[in-house]
This record gives structure tokens, C-alpha cells and sequence, in this order.
């Protein structure tokens, strides 16, 4: 018997006082996770006498068992020293220690797992018992290398793995999707909730180090709590995954920008508390979008004699839609897909052979077209009118690309900026009827 200094010296004084004291060690006590009872023969046996104390016996009629949804003990075991055990009253908590009391009809005793420096614990994950339980009949009882099978204690999660994150772009707000994925043990009961834990860094990421320290690094206020209802996380696992399931939830955490970004990490939630962190993720948290109501430009003409009838020019308009958190704003650009006069040219969709140039090249100041000629305008502009009439120019080449937007600063929250753009043209009748078509690019481009 292996008790602690202090132990030892309460166990003589205790004999001193009575000749009743009898060390006692249960035996092969085991627990069925599947019906919590103890396993069939299993006995404790008293140090003193060699007498033996029965959990689950045919002869004495015992009934002892363990709920396992609430660790609770019940029934009654059968010892040859002192008679029924009642074991209700005896609860095992989620942290695996053994509190409360059984009592003894015949004596009045009782065996006190809470006080008198009782320590009886048993693992979380191979159910072996160990410490020391008081009983006022016959004193110590070491618990010592009992074990149950798989008894199942409710503990909090291990921790989440795998985290990643990924940029999205809903709105101006830097919008970045976590996921990871769920704990391959969840404690014994369902994983409620996530925290979602950021901080600010305190510089850049860099391939050498893409897990910059936060701004409070080591303090006790680094990490922020993202707040968030349960039903924000995808896939939050709502069952129980005690079988290693493989569960990849994902949340959209949306932040302001920042100087150099954020650091994330993840806990898992049960009903007895929180994980261990999972590993942790960095991200720059900015973005750049661009969108447009159209793809090519398509001019259609039916050319008469006439140079002012309407037939001998068409326009077609343009929206394009922009957006960045990007501190210094952005530049919008506007040029042809490449350098070739080809790409400059609106071209027949049926007869490629019939093009339309672009107006004469280079030019810097819009003018108004001419015959047999195309170009671009900004409506809202007031450089692309004399006051009466439209204004235009050509579309560059790609390496000489007109800027049609230059901002200094990120764009307000859900505020995106709308450049509206109209392509002209103006044709004589040397160029057939039809509709010609061709395909611009539109750069964007963040401002260091």
C-alpha cells in the first residue's frame, strides 16, 4: 500500500483509536461502457482481513452500476467486513475525480470520497482509478490501479487542426473564411459553439514569416474574441463525433483592414468548456475587386448615304464596378488585350475582314469622331464634351493604358465605386451592315 507522508501517519493514529480499521483495495473492478455495470466477479478486497467486497455478484445479489450519462453511482455493493455498500450518493465529475459519499445501513458509516484529503480520480482515457477514499468503518480504501472500460467522462474537446484562411469578397469589409476542421474528440458530448480568436500583427507577413507576433504578443489581452451566434459557423457538428469523424466547419470572419493583418486561431465548445487552441493562421485580410455589366463590345450600324443619319453610329455603355480595402486606394485602366492593330479594331462578326480603326493613335486629348472611327468616353466627365457634342478616344494599346480612375484611400464599408464607361462609333457607307464587335481589358491596380 502506497500512501502519501501524510496519509500514513492519519492511517496509524486512526488503528490507534480502533481496532476496526481495515485498509481496503477494489480489485478488477471494471465498468461497461456500453451497459455501465461493473464487469461480473469483480471484487475489492480488504488489506486487513483478505475479506472481499463485491460489485457485481450472482451470489450476493448486488446491483452496483454507473450511469453514464451522468457518472452517478448506484445500486449497492456487498463487503464481507460490514454488508451493503449504497453507492448512491457517489458521483465521477467531468474532470474525472470521484466526490460524494456511500453509506452503510449497517453501521451508519459512510465512505467519503470529498473530504479527509480524498483524492480517488479516474482517467479519461483508460478508466484507471487511483487515490484514496475515507471510509469511517474501515478506513483507507486505495483505488490504486482499478480501471473500467471506456467509461465514458464528459471532458472539454481536444483541439480543432487544420486551420486555414482564405480571402473572400462580399463586400468592402475585409471578409476572410476560416475553416478547419472539428476535433477528432469532442470530450463526450456534442461541440456547441467555436471561439473565433484574432489579433492584430505587429508586422508584415513574409514567406520567411507568415506568422508575424500579434501587437500584444504574450499579453494577457492578445487575443480579441470575434463575436459570433453558433449559427454563423458552417458545419458546426451537431452530433456527437466520438467516432472521428472527419468535419471541416467554416465561419466568414469580417474585419476593418488593417497595416499588416490579423493571426487567427480556434477552440471548440462543449458543455464542460473549451479546447486547447487549434494552430494559427495569418492573413493580410485586403482585396481588390472589379466587375462589369458586359464582356465585349458590340457596335451595330446600318450605314446610309446620309453621314448624320443615326443608323451610321451606335454607342454602347459600359458599368464597371470596383472595390478595396487597400489604404492608398487603387488605379483603373482601360487598353486593348494586346499590342496588335488587330486588338484595336471592331471587327464584323460575320465577315472578319470588315474592321473599324480605332480614332488616329496617339492622342491624349478626346475629340469627336470621324468617319469610319471608334472609341471610348467618360459620360460623366467633363473633358469628354465641348459642351454640344461627345467626345472620345482611342483605346490604347496594352502597354500604354489610359487610367480612367485613380483613388487615395480603401472605399467605405458596402460603398463599391460605379465607372461608367460608352463606346462610340461613326461609319460612311464603305463599311457593310452589321454588328462589329471587340474586347477591351480593365486593369485595376493597388496604389502602394
Amino acid at each position: 500500500m502506497h500512501l502519501s507522508k501524510s496519509l500514513k501517519v492519519f492511517f496509524v493514529s486512526a488503528l490507534a483509536l480502533s481496532m476496526m480499521v481495515v485498509g481496503v483495495v477494489i480489485n478488477n473492478s471494471q465498468v461497461l461502457a456500453a451497459n455501465v455495470d461493473f464487469v461480473a466477479g469483480s471484487t475489492a478486497t480488504a488489506l486487513n482481513t483478505s475479506n472481499l467486497i463485491h460489485f457485481n455478484s450472482a451470489i450476493h445479489n448486488t446491483n452496483a452500476y454507473i450511469d453514464d450519462s451522468t457518472g452517478d453511482f448506484h445500486g449497492f455493493a456487498w463487503s464481507e467486513d460490514i454488508g451493503w455498500i449504497d453507492l448512491n450518493g457517489v458521483q465521477v465529475q467531468s474532470s474525472g475525480a470521484v466526490t460524494g459519499q456511500a453509506s452503510v445501513p449497517n453501521t451508519g458509516g459512510v465512505i467519503d470520497f470529498t473530504n479527509n484529503n480524498a483524492n480517488v480520480t479516474v482517467g479519461p482515457n483508460n478508466g484507471t482509478f487511483a487515490g484514496h477514499a475515507w471510509s469511517s468503518d474501515i478506513g483507507w480504501i486505495e483505488f490504486d490501479n482499478v480501471s473500467t472500460a471506456s467509461f465514458p467522462l464528459v471532458q472539454a474537446p481536444i483541439a480543432p487542426t487544420n486551420l486555414n484562411a482564405s480571402i473572400t469578397t462580399t463586400s468592402n469589409l475585409a471578409s476572410i473564411l476560416l475553416s478547419w476542421t472539428t476535433p477528432t474528440n469532442n470530450g463526450g458530448a456534442d461541440i456547441t459553439d467555436y471561439e473565433i480568436e484574432y489579433c492584430e500583427l505587429a508586422d508584415p507577413i513574409t514567406t520567411t514569416n507568415p506568422n508575424p507576433d500579434c501587437v500584444n504578443e504574450g499579453q494577457p489581452n492578445q487575443w480579441n474574441a470575434y463575436a459570433h451566434n453558433p449559427a454563423d459557423i458552417n458545419n458546426l457538428n451537431p452530433n456527437n463525433n466520438a467516432n472521428n469523424e472527419t468535419v471541416h466547419p467554416s465561419i466568414n470572419v469580417t474585419l476593418t483592414s488593417s497595416t499588416h493583418g490579423y493571426k487567427f486561431q480556434v477552440k471548440a465548445i462543449n458543455s464542460e468548456g473549451s479546447s486547447p487552441a487549434s494552430n494559427q493562421v495569418s492573413s493580410k485580410l485586403s482585396f481588390l475587386t472589379i466587375s462589369t455589366s458586359a464582356n465585349t463590345i458590340n457596335l451595330n450600324l446600318t450605314p446610309t448615304s446620309d453621314p448624320n443619319n443615326p443608323n451610321n453610329s451606335d454607342s454602347s455603355a459600359h458599368i464597371i464596378t470596383t472595390n478595396t480595402n487597400y489604404p492608398n486606394g487603387y488605379t483603373l485602366s482601360i487598353s486593348s488585350s494586346d499590342a496588335t492593330a488587330q486588338s484595336q479594331q471592331l471587327i464584323h462578326t460575320v465577315t472578319s475582314s470588315y474592321t473599324i480603326d480605332p480614332l488616329s493613335t496617339p492622342l491624349t486629348t478626346p475629340i469627336e469622331l470621324t468617319a469610319n472611327s471608334w472609341g471610348f468616353r467618360l459620360p460623366n466627365d467633363s473633358d469628354f464634351t465641348d459642351g454640344t457634342n461627345d467626345l472620345y478616344l482611342p483605346v490604347p494599346i496594352n502597354t500604354s493604358a489610359y487610367n480612367l480612375l485613380q483613388t487615395n484611400s480603401a472605399n467605405q464599408p458596402n460603398t463599391p465605386d460605379n465607372t461608367n464607361l460608352e463606346y462610340g462609333v461613326k461609319v460612311d457607307l464603305t463599311k457593310p451592315s452589321g454588328t462589329y464587335q471587340q474586347t477591351t481589358v480593365y486593369t485595376l491596380i493597388s496604389n502602394s
